[in-house]
């Protein structure tokens, strides 16, 4: 079942952290949600035993306390049979969206083209104030996870993006070339107006 098919920014995302958002998924149909909200998004993260660039192990430990103090239920064991038998859609609620574009320009702010798990937690984190003192209390901080995937991707660089990922780049670079271009042109046809009015 597509969580998130339409949005421009699964491809940029490693396998791990759609694992998360998986996970996030199960969480929201637990809860009996219909739509995936960041604190599905926060229990998803908490999921995972490793994320390519920097690990959580103590986090996956941590899980059923963190679920506590945030007030929900930790996943049970038949989330994901629960999930998959689900008839109807689960979206991404616009709060969650809104993660996920802190989680990009998290990656952006380190040049990294692939948003991993460390974004995510450090997107969610930055978006609300009670993920933040939870993660605190379990011992990961915002400059502290940062730390953690700043040495992951020293010690094992991420690959290059796929030609077909590129490729959905292309209209994007396009577009921005086509804006600097016409800029450029209407400031020298202002350029020469202007002369022409004052010789």
């Amino acid at each position: 079942m597509a969580i998130w098919k339409k949005s421009s920014l699964a491809s940029r995302c490693t396998p791990s952290t759609c694992q998360a958002v998986f996970y996030a998924a199960c969480s929201a149909v637990v809860r009996e949600s219909k739509q995936v909200e960041p604190i599905d998004l926060l229990i998803g993260v908490a999921e995972l035993r490793h994320s390519e660039e920097c690990e959580f192990r103590h986090l996956f430990v941590a899980r059923a306390e963190l679920a506590s103090k945030l007030g929900i239920p930790a996943l049970p064991e038949d989330a994901v049979s629960r999930f998959r038998a689900l008839k109807r859609k689960i979206a991404l609620s616009k709060s969650s969206a809104v993660v996920l574009r802190l989680a990009a320009s998290e990656a952006d702010r380190g040049h990294q083209f692939w948003i991993d798990n460390d974004h995510l937690q450090i997107a969610l984190a930055l978006h609300n104030a009670k993920f933040d003192t939870a993660l605190r209390q379990l011992g990961y901080s915002v400059d502290h996870v940062r730390q953690l995937g700043d040495a992951g991707r020293l010690k094992n660089p991420p690959r290059k993006p796929s030609l077909r990922v590129r490729a959905q780049m292309i209209p994007t670079v396009v577009w921005v070339i086509v804006g600097v271009l016409t800029g450029l042109m209407l400031v020298n046809l202002y350029n020469l107006s202007f002369a022409r009015l004052h010789p």
